[in-house]
C-alpha cells in the first residue's frame, strides 16, 4: 500500500487507499495544505483497479511530478516526488526498499571509447569526470558527456538528496568542447574553488561545491584538444632551399665595425647560381652608442628614449642674464633661483622709492599709504616678467608645467607653490624640459 508523505519530515501522511483524495487549500479537501501558492482545489488522486493516478484540477501554479509540470492524468509509483506550491511530498511504499540513486560506473571499457548509449548518463568516452569529495552525499563518480543537470529533484541527471541543495541547483553545459558551470538560481549557491559563481568555465582540477556537496572535476587527457601540426614539405633532391633575407642583418662586434651579410649565388664572380652560395661582407658605419642622457647645447631632440612625453625643442645655454630673467625655457635649481630672486626684491624697493620721490616728493614703505600702494603697482608691472621667467624654469626643474604659477594668485593656496619654488628639489635626471641644471 502506498502513502503520500511529507518529504522532509513534515506532518503530512495519508494512505492512498480511497477512491478519490482531493488536495488543496480549501477546508473541504481531504488533504488541506495551508500555502498561498496552492489553489483552493489544487489536485486529485484516484485509486482505480490497483492503479494510483493523479490529475491537476486547473491550479494556478501547477502540480509537479518528479520536477515536471503535470499534464493530464498520470500514474503514481513508489518513491515519486510530488510538489504543490512549496509543499514537497513523496509517494512512500513501507513494504518496499527505497531505490539507491546509482550513476553509471566509469569502467576501463568506457574510457577506451565504447560507443555512447542513449540514457540518463552517457556510457561513451566521457569529456570529464566528477569525483565525490564529501562521501555519502551523492554518486561517487559521474561521467560528463553532455549537459548535466544537478539538483535535489529525481529528474536531474545528478540527483543530490540533500535538503540544502535546491530542486534545480545547477547545470554543467558542454559548448565547443568546453565545460561551463551555470547556477540555476539556487538558494544556497554554487561554488568553484571556494568562490560563489553564477556561471564559469571549468578547468581540470576544479572543485565544484553545491552548498555542502563537493565534487572534483577531472578532464581526461584524451579530451584535451590536440595541437594541429602541418606536415613538413620536403624539398626535391639536389636542391637547396634558400630563404632570401628580408633585410641585411647588422652585427656589432666589440672593437670592430658591424658587418652586413648578403647572399650571392654562384661559385665565383659573375657565375650563375649553381646550388652553392657565397657571402659578401660589407663594412657599414657603426651607429653612435646610446647616451644615458643627451647633452643639450642650444637644442634638444624632440623626444628622448625612455620618456613618453616630448622634450622641449629649444633650450638656451644657461647662465646668461637674458636667459635667467626673460626666457621660460630650460631649468633652474633652488639655490640659483633664490640668488636670482634677491636682485628682483632689492630692485623692487629701489623702484618703489624712486617712483614715490618723483611723483609724490616723499618716500614711505607703509602698506597703508596710498603712495606706497600706487608705487607697488608700478613695481609689479616692471618685475612681473622676470619673476614669471624664474618661476617657470623652477617648476620645469621639478618636471612641472609653468602653469603652476597660477596658484600664486589664489588666496590661502599660494603658500603651496611658494614652498614648491623655494624648497622642493628638482629631478636629478633629464626630464621633458631639459637636462638638470649645473
Amino acid at each position: 500500500m502506498l502513502y503520500l508523505q511529507s518529504k522532509n519530515g513534515g506532518d503530512v501522511s495519508i494512505k492512498l487507499d480511497q477512491l478519490r483524495i482531493n488536495i488543496g487549500r480549501d477546508a473541504g479537501n481531504d488533504l488541506v495544505l495551508d500555502d498561498p501558492a496552492i489553489s483552493g482545489f489544487h489536485a486529485g488522486i484516484f485509486f482505480d483497479n490497483g492503479r494510483v493516478e493523479m490529475v491537476d484540477l486547473g491550479s494556478t501554479n501547477g502540480t509537479y511530478l518528479n520536477g515536471r509540470k503535470l499534464s493530464g492524468r498520470v500514474e503514481l509509483k513508489a518513491w515519486d516526488q510530488v510538489r504543490f506550491g512549496a509543499a514537497e511530498l513523496e509517494i512512500i511504499d513501507p513494504e518496499g526498499r527505497r531505490p539507491t540513486s546509482v550513476m553509471a560506473a566509469i569502467s576501463d571499457e568506457m574510457l577506451a571509447g565504447v560507443p555512447d548509449k542513449p540514457g540518463r548518463f552517457s556510457a561513451g568516452k566521457p569529456l570529464a569526470l566528477l569525483k565525490a569529495v564529501s562521501a555519502g552525499s551523492g554518486p561517487a563518480t559521474v561521467a560528463i558527456n553532455d549537459t548535466l543537470s544537478i539538483g535535489r529533484d529525481p529528474g536531474n541527471n545528478l540527483m543530490l538528496d540533500v535538503a540544502s541543495v535546491s530542486s534545480k541547483h545547477a547545470e554543467i553545459v558542454v559548448q565547443g568542447g568546453k565545460l561551463e558551470l551555470v547556477d540555476q538560481g539556487s538558494t544556497n549557491g554554487t561554488f568553484v574553488n571556494g568562490r560563489r559563481i553564477s556561471r564559469q568555465l571549468l578547468n581540470n582540477g576544479d572543485r565544484l561545491r553545491f552548498d555542502e556537496v563537493e565534487y572534483l572535476l577531472e578532464i581526461p587527457r584524451s579530451a584535451v584538444a590536440k595541437t594541429s601540426i602541418n606536415p613538413a614539405v620536403s624539398s626535391p633532391p639536389n636542391a637547396t632551399a634558400v630563404n632570401p633575407a628580408l633585410e641585411a642583418e647588422r652585427i656589432a662586434v666589440p672593437g670592430d665595425s658591424p658587418t652586413r651579410v648578403e647572399p650571392v649565388f654562384g661559385s665565383g664572380p659573375g657565375s650563375p647560381a649553381s646550388g652553392s652560395s657565397a657571402t659578401i661582407v660589407e663594412k657599414v658605419p657603426l651607429p653612435p652608442p646610446p647616451l644615458a642622457a643627451p647633452v643639450l647645447e642650444g637644442k634638444t631632440p624632440r623626444s628622448v628614449p625612455g620618456f613618453s612625453r616630448p622634450v622641449a625643442e629649444e633650450v638656451a645655454s644657461p647662465g646668461g642674464f637674458a636667459w635667467i630673467y626673460f626666457s621660460t625655457h630650460g631649468r633652474i635649481g633652488r639655490l640659483k633661483y633664490f640668488l636670482c630672486l634677491l636682485p628682483i626684491i632689492a630692485l623692487s624697493f629701489v623702484i618703489s622709492a624712486l617712483v614715490q620721490q618723483i611723483l609724490f616728493g616723499s618716500i614711505t614703505f607703509d602698506s597703508r599709504s596710498l603712495h606706497y600702494l600706487q608705487s607697488t603697482i608700478v613695481v609689479s608691472l616692471i618685475t612681473l616678467w622676470p619673476s614669471i621667467a624664474l618661476g617657470v624654469k623652477r617648476f620645469h626643474d621639478q618636471d612641472r608645467s609653468g602653469h603652476w604659477l597660477w596658484l600664486l594668485l589664489l588666496p590661502f593656496i599660494n603658500l603651496a607653490p611658494t614652498i614648491m619654488l623655494l624648497f622642493l628639489p628638482g629631478t636629478p635626471i633629464l626630464n621633458r624640459f631639459g637636462p638638470p641644471p649645473d
